[in-house]
């Protein structure tokens, strides 16, 4: 838990205020069941309904790839705290 908050204060000093505020309305938008996680399921959902934004497609495996990189505690959920570090990361 410590790792984890130490690495979202340091996620939200590397991104911009403007882009978390971004990043928490897209988060909460994909939270359907809106538990505070995002599942895979959700995650793939939440792409497929804005696909043509993208500039190129990812397939279904990359973005399996995408979600198990950002679920650093590797509970099967992405929380805000994982979210926020996956784009610190991008």
């Amino acid at each position: 838990k410590m790792q984890q908050a130490a690495l979202t204060y340091m996620a939200n000093h590397l991104i911009g205020e403007e882009e978390i505020k971004k990043l928490n309305k897209v988060f909460k938008e994909l939270d359907v069941d809106n538990n505070g996680k995002l599942s895979k399921e959700e995650l793939i959902a939440g792409y497929k309904l804005c696909e043509e934004v993208f500039q190129g497609k990812l397939t279904i495996q990359e973005l399996e790839e995408i979600f198990e990189a950002a679920d650093a505690d590797n509970s099967g959920e992405i929380d805000y705290s994982e979210w926020l570090i996956a784009a610190a990361n991008k």
